[in-house]
């Protein structure tokens, strides 16, 4: 597994080196080499495959995992993994977060349509002054099976 996964980081390494184009150099040896790094990984693979029982190991796994998946306990930790899986670390500060992406306000019940997004610097300075209460906010359990949120409307001058 070890040398797969060392061919792969490799071939990888490569290939974004090539799509960044940074250098002429690197374009070219992707160009030359690609063959040969993917090949290189293919044979460990094959090899983590004939010396490494990877495909029995995996179906013992998956057995496993079927007899035991009914077991919401696993399945927590499940979604508790993939979570992890999902953190970032920023490039200046190595400190870890998780993706987020901006949504416009009233994005639901725009009448321009929700798929309509635009942003100006107008807007960032209408908004770049603005706070925002947290106390008008509240959570609570509706009748649906993982209940709702709602929010209290309070205007703010």
């Amino acid at each position: 597994m070890a040398a797969y996964d060392a061919a792969a980081l490799d071939y990888n390494s490569h290939r974004i080196d090539a799509l960044a184009a940074d250098n002429a150099k690197a374009v070219s040896y992707w160009a030359l080499n690609a063959g040969l790094l993917r090949d290189k990984a293919k044979a460990a693979m094959d090899d983590w495959i004939a010396n490494g029982y990877k495909n029995d190991y995996e179906e013992i796994a998956a057995y496993i995992a079927q007899v035991e998946g009914r077991d919401l306990v696993l399945l927590k930790q499940q979604y508790i993994d993939e979570l992890e899986q999902a953190k970032l670390t920023g490039l200046a500060s190595g400190s870890d977060y998780y993706y987020t992406a901006l949504t416009p306000a009233h994005f639901a019940d725009s009448s321009a349509g929700w798929t309509n997004f635009s942003f100006s610097s107008g807007d960032f300075a209408r908004y770049s002054n603005s706070q925002f209460n947290a106390s008008g906010w509240e959570s609570g359990c509706g009748g649906r099976l993982l209940g709702n949120i709602r929010r209290k409307r309070r205007r703010q001058r």
